[in-house]
């Protein structure tokens, strides 16, 4: 479970609390950035190096995954226009 979060500026630390065997309990804090910006930007970075490809048409690029890359394709306003 998640305890705590304490945002900075450019990451975060979440202090979390879980049991590893019965009736060990264990605590950490996890310092980083969450792992959907990690996503989000491989999948902007992966468009920009098609877009940049000369055979690639444009009008016809797509993206599959599960849960998180289409979406996140879907909400890059700056290659709205090229991605449907």
């Amino acid at each position: 479970m998640i305890t705590g979060t304490i945002q900075c500026d450019d990451y975060i630390i979440e202090k979390v609390a879980f049991e590893s065997r019965p009736g060990l309990h264990v605590t950490a804090n996890l310092v980083g950035t969450d792992v959907v910006v990690y996503e989000a930007w491989d999948n902007i970075r992966a468009i920009d190096y098609l877009i940049s490809r000369p055979e690639v048409d444009l009008e016809k690029i797509g993206m599959t995954g599960l849960l998180l890359p289409p979406l996140l394709v879907t909400r890059q306003p700056r290659k709205q226009n090229s991605i449907q």
